[in-house]
């Protein structure tokens, strides 16, 4: 049985629209699986704790300082920053140095 994957590239700094295309997973290269499979995780290293892709060095820096009527609001700005800069960077951009080392 021949798996399929639903790829989609779409940047947000246009507005264009996305394009849905069936791929067979034979096709995907390295970089689609890894973004596929690409996880938020907590780093703690000597130089960093916070937020960080499980798949190549990128890590989150929040950018000024937590917004909202309540910790709940702050919160939800924080995650929803968070979520969004995940989601749209690109692994190949935020190559490791050493394997496994940030």
């Amino acid at each position: 049985m021949k798996r399929a994957a639903f790829v989609v590239a779409v940047s947000l700094r246009t507005s264009a629209r996305p394009l849905f295309e069936v791929v067979k997973q034979e096709q995907l290269s390295g970089h689609a699986m890894s973004a596929m499979r690409r996880q938020l995780v907590w780093v703690e290293s000597q130089n960093f704790q916070g937020w960080g892709c499980s798949e190549c060095a990128w890590a989150f820096k929040p950018q000024g300082p937590l917004v909202g009527e309540s910790l709940d609001e702050m919160k939800m700005h924080y995650e929803r920053q968070r979520d969004k800069e995940f989601f749209s960077h690109v692994c190949a951009e935020h190559p490791r140095t050493t394997k496994g080392r940030r």
